[in-house]
């Protein structure tokens, strides 16, 4: 599932999706995953909208690992999370400010050993 949202809430209904790519402007959050049995997993793709300096804030299900959850606000950032449904909370991870990677691909001709 794709959408904008800007100065709301967004609720993955894991029901018959597990991926969400949300761009999201202003002052938001993402509540509690609806339809989602224990065990499920969902990652969402949070992309910062027009300039940036956007916030998202968290329903309490969701526990990250370190206490980490914070968004990367610059203009066309670009964070990850993927949270598992263990009973009475979602266990997430947050990748932040994600971006391509521009160093040699294994296989190809290259002096550079991984």
């Amino acid at each position: 599932e794709t959408r904008t949202i800007t100065n709301e809430r967004f609720t993955p209904n894991a029901l018959n999706a597990s991926i969400f790519d949300i761009t999201y402007n202003g002052n938001c959050a993402i509540t509690s995953p609806a339809n989602c049995k224990n065990g499920r997993t969902i990652t969402i793709c949070l992309r910062q909208g027009g300039n940036g300096n956007n916030t998202l804030s968290w329903d309490p299900v969701y526990h990250f690992d370190g206490g980490y959850h914070f968004v990367t606000e610059t203009e066309g950032a670009k964070d990850v999370m993927v949270g598992t449904k263990i009973n009475d909370f979602v266990f997430s991870t947050l990748a932040s400010d994600c971006k391509s990677d521009s160093s040699t691909i294994l296989g190809s001709s290259s002096s550079t050993v991984y």
